[in-house]
C-alpha cells in the first residue's frame, strides 16, 4: 500500500491539535510561570507546547521557517528555507489558562513569503478546531462558517480584546469601550484574540475594530483578519 502524502496543511493542523490536547491535559498544572510584564505571562506549558509544534513540523518539513511567540525565529534548511514561514502562538490567552477559564487556544498561521496561505486555531477545552485557507473559506470542525451580515452596530454583539493594555493605548481603549457601550447591543470580552476572530466568522460576534470609527480604533493586525481579505 502506498503511504499517503502528508501536506504541510495536514501536518500543521495535526501539530496544533496535538499541542492543544497536551495543553488541556496540563490544565491546573502549569508549572513555573514567568511574568513578561505586569499583565502578560508565560508558563512552562506555553514553552513545551511550542517545542512540540516545532518538532512535529520540522520533522516532516525541515525546510520551513518557524516563528514562535516564546522562542522566536527558527530558520529552515535548504534553498527554499525563506519561502514558507509559520507563525505560532502556542497558548493564546495564557491568563485564562492559568485561571482555569476554558477559553484558550493554540494558533498557527502559514505564509508563503508575504502571502497568508492558511490558519489554524484550536480550542481544546471546547473541542473547536477552526481552519481557513486562502480562496477556500473558513471552517469549524469541518463545517463551513461565514461572518454575520449585521451592518447596524445597535444590533451587534461586539467582541473586544486588548488584554495586555500597554499604557500607551489605555486612553484610546477607554474611548473605544465608551463607544461600544453607547452604541452596541452588548459586549463580550473573552480574553483570547484568536477565538474572537473565529467567533466573528461563526456569526456570533462583530469585531470592534472593523465596525467602529477608525479614529477610535487601533487597527488589528491579526493573521485571521488578513486571511479574510484574500
Amino acid at each position: 500500500m502506498v503511504k499517503p502524502v502528508r501536506t504541510l496543511y495536514d501536518v500543521v493542523v495535526d501539530a496544533v491539535v496535538e499541542a492543544g490536547d497536551y495543553v488541556f491535559s496540563k490544565l491546573g498544572d502549569a508549572g513555573a510561570v514567568t511574568a513578561k510584564s505586569s499583565k502578560d505571562f508565560v508558563s512552562e506549558v506555553d514553552k513545551e507546547a511550542e517545542r512540540r509544534i516545532i518538532v512535529r513540523i520540522n520533522t516532516a518539513f525541515p525546510e520551513v521557517a518557524i516563528f514562535g511567540e516564546e522562542t522566536g525565529h527558527h530558520q529552515g534548511t535548504g534553498p527554499a528555507s525563506d519561502a514558507i514561514t509559520i507563525v505560532l502562538d502556542p497558548l493564546d490567552a495564557t491568563t485564562n489558562f492559568l485561571k482555569g477559564i476554558p477559553l484558550f487556544d493554540i494558533a498557527a498561521a502559514v505564509y508563503e513569503r508575504d502571502t497568508l496561505m492558511f490558519g489554524v486555531v484550536y480550542c481544546p477545552r471546547l473541542g473547536e478546531l477552526y481552519t481557513a485557507q486562502k480562496g477556500m473559506g473558513a471552517k469549524c470542525n469541518g463545517k463551513a462558517i461565514m461572518a454575520n451580515a449585521i451592518d447596524d452596530i445597535n444590533k451587534a454583539l461586539i467582541g473586544y480584546n486588548r488584554s495586555n493594555h500597554p499604557d500607551a493605548i489605555i486612553p484610546s481603549s477607554k474611548k473605544l469601550l465608551s463607544l461600544i457601550l453607547e452604541h452596541a447591543m452588548s459586549i463580550r470580552i473573552f480574553g483570547t484574540g484568536a477565538l474572537d476572530y473565529c467567533y466573528s466568522r461563526t456569526a456570533v460576534l462583530m469585531r470592534a475594530s472593523r465596525r467602529l470609527p477608525r479614529s477610535s480604533t487601533a487597527r488589528a493586525t491579526s493573521s485571521w483578519k488578513k486571511l479574510e481579505r484574500k
